[in-house]
């Protein structure tokens, strides 16, 4: 059978589509479109509250975590997500339920540690259901209009997409 290539992000969160396949895995693939907009907007180049780029960000945001399903259930079962990342998953998921964090998505970036090192025991960690949104065909759909009608809701969303799949604050090191 042919799978999709796995990737996973310089911070260790899993592709939505790819979260649950099997096989090799690339690590630390930033997404260099969450990166660009997120630029654009710190270097006023783009009106943050334009219908043109909070669509872009949404569809990003589709790209990387749908279906939804697949893409929770493989941040549980992630070898490179723990500590501090898998915290702030978890904070990601009570934000999506109730709109508070313990921290901000910037703050807890700059708490991350990057290129993870996979821990394989943790690859069958239990579903935190109680924090998991309700799933449906159309659940990426769903928990993203819900996410940012929050206040502040769609800031939250970008810099959580620039926390999780972004460009690492330092490069990796090659041997």
């Amino acid at each position: 059978m042919n799978q999709a290539p796995r990737s996973v992000s310089p911070r260790g969160f899993l592709y939505g589509a790819t979260a649950t396949s099997e096989g090799k895995i690339t690590e630390g693939v930033a997404d260099p479109e969450i990166q660009h907009l997120y630029n654009r907007v710190v270097n006023n180049e783009i009106n943050p509250k334009s219908w043109a780029f909070r669509r872009r960000v949404l569809e990003v945001a589709v790209r990387v975590m749908d279906p939804m399903p697949q893409w929770l259930i493989g941040q549980y079962h992630n070898p490179y997500l723990y500590g501090r990342s898998f915290e702030f998953f978890e904070d990601t998921l009570n934000y999506m339920k109730t709109g508070r964090r313990k921290l901000t998505p910037r703050a807890w970036g700059e708490l991350l540690d990057e290129y993870p090192v996979p821990a394989p025991q943790l690859t069958r960690r239990q579903v935190n259901h109680a924090l998991v949104p309700p799933m449906g065909k159309q659940a990426v759909d769903v928990v993203l209009s819900q996410w940012c009608a929050r206040p502040k809701g769609f800031e939250d969303l970008l810099q959580t997409l620039l926390v999780m799949y972004g460009e690492a604050r330092v490069p990796k090191k090659t041997s």
